[in-house]
């Protein structure tokens, strides 16, 4: 949903005060004119969010030669909140995205292949799903600069997520950045650990200093999606494509949650759309929202609650029709199924295979597929 945050003075339309007779005789002088052209000039001149100014930020950020450049810590924020206001004032969301895509080429080490539609679009919604994963308030710790990136732009464009505070790790050695974090989120990081952060230059002791800190003393949830390891010993919940910390939830509360998240708010429209085209590493990111499953609806159905389990399976396998993970775990809950429905699912894994014959797991899933269900379907 997009919020109006137009500015309150329009160059257009500029509401004065009602004038008494003293005002209208002012008004007629030299000086009173002179005035009411002033107060029209000060409101064409002020300031407005436009793509341009976004532009010239963003290219600043990739210009830099170091993350600790003042332009970068400067301009990631501010970047970002102009290009979310730009298409607030100018709805050309065309503008906005090619903007981001030109930004997201010059600073990421991604291969050319990947900056196309069908690539960029499942990248932005991945991000966007990551956000909606998150609890109000909550904290969502990014690795690595596209992800935070892609993160930041999801918020500014498609507003999702927008009360959740993504937090690139990397940046947090440098003090500029840890005190926009006390500003914007009130996340505030004590001195010492402050101190320890800024003195880790190793990237793996950064990381889990960083991520043990947040979970154990931030006092806010954390999300971590697949590419952090799970930290052992601290509490957390299998969502989507990551895990939740510091929350504490009644298995009832997390059952609803997961099949909330599955079927309303997480978005695949981009991922379905193109399944077959896209580049390998941005299906294996679409591909981490079915992995996840198999442990959830196995845990559930240790628990007795075969209804919760084949609700999620038959969600995953409706808004994830090309997943195999989805696929195979709804064949094995409805043995059942009239042998031309199993061929039908199966079939779909097949496509699937054609399409990423280097997924492994996949096409031996899909023998396997074929041989408990006593159907064959080609490759």
């Amino acid at each position: 949903m997009k919020t109006d945050m137009r500015p309150s003075i329009s160059t257009k339309t500029i509401a004065l005060p009602a004038m008494s007779k003293k005002g209208f005789d002012i008004a007629r002088s030299g000086f009173g004119l002179l005035f009411v052209l002033a107060l029209l000039l000060s409101a064409a001149c002020a300031p407005r969010p436009s793509i341009e100014r976004a532009k010239i930020l963003l290219d600043e950020i990739a210009s830099a030669e170091s993350p600790s450049d003042e332009r970068v810590l400067a301009n990631n924020w501010e970047a970002f909140d102009v290009l979310g206001a730009a298409l607030r004032e100018d709805p050309d969301s065309a503008e906005c995205y090619g903007a981001f895509s030109t930004f997201l080429l010059a600073t990421s080490d991604l291969d050319m292949a990947l900056f196309t539609d069908p690539a960029i679009k499942p990248m932005i919604e991945y991000a966007g799903n990551l956000l909606v994963s998150v609890p109000p308030r909550g904290i969502l710790l990014v690795a690595d600069y596209e992800g935070y990136y892609l993160a930041r732009y999801s918020q500014a464009i498609d507003g999702r997520g927008r009360d959740v505070a993504v937090v690139l790790i990397d940046l947090l050695r440098f003090g500029k950045y840890r005190r926009e974090l006390a500003s914007r989120y009130g996340i505030f990081i004590p001195s010492d650990v402050a101190k320890k952060l800024s003195s880790d230059s190793n990237r793996k002791l950064l990381t889990d200093d960083s991520v043990n800190w947040f979970i154990s003393s931030s006092g806010r949830p954390i999300y971590l999606d697949m590419s952090f390891p799970a930290y052992g010993g601290k509490p957390s919940y299998l969502l989507g494509p990551g895990r939740l910390y510091g929350e504490k939830i009644s298995e009832d509360e997390y059952k609803r949650l997961v099949l909330g998240l599955y079927s309303d708010l997480y978005s695949f429209e981009e991922a379905n759309k193109n399944w077959e085209r896209l580049p390998e590493r941005v299906n294996s990111m679409v591909q981490t929202f079915s992995d996840g499953l198999p442990h959830t609806i196995a845990h559930w159905l240790s628990q007795g609650d075969t209804t919760a389990a084949e609700s999620l399976a038959t969600v995953a396998v409706e808004r994830l029709p090309h997943r195999w993970r989805a696929i195979e775990i709804f064949l094995k809950l409805h043995p059942e199924l009239p042998e031309k429905e199993r061929a039908k699912l199966i079939g779909r894994v097949a496509e699937y295979v054609r399409a990423y014959p280097n997924d492994r797991l996949a096409a031996r899933a899909l023998d396997k597929m074929q041989s408990a269900n006593k159907v064959t379907v080609m490759r």
